[in-house]
């Protein structure tokens, strides 16, 4: 793994390891083919993530930026303030990074 630590998502009951299996699946996202399966499962979790949290006018900025972080290895919440001036706070983009990862996990057990 690179530099970015791994998320805390023991209150959504999912463990170290389960979290990296479905980060490292996201990962593959730009290889999908654009009419893949997999690549609606993702966008479909973020935006019920972006939805339930963030209620913004530049919601699809922030999804396009969300989506970039969660798909690439080198996207940070800095990097995306500092390029992207992203318009939410480290914290929010935090709790939609989780709630992500949770909608994803029900997502793929389904």
């Amino acid at each position: 793994m690179s530099k970015r630590r791994d998320l805390k998502l023991s209150e959504y009951g999912i463990s170290r390891y389960r979290y990296r299996e479905l980060y490292y699946w996201c990962l593959q996202y730009p290889k999908w083919g654009i009419t893949d399966r997999r690549r609606k499962i993702v966008e479909d979790a973020l935006h019920r993530a972006l939805k339930a949290i963030y209620n913004g006018s530049r919601m699809d900025s922030l999804f396009v930026d969300i989506l970039s972080s969660v798909t690439r290895e080198d996207i940070t919440y800095d990097h995306l303030y500092m390029r992207h001036s992203i318009p939410c706070s480290r914290s929010t983009y935090r709790r939609i990074r989780r709630l992500f990862f949770f909608l994803l996990d029900q997502e793929k057990r389904e």
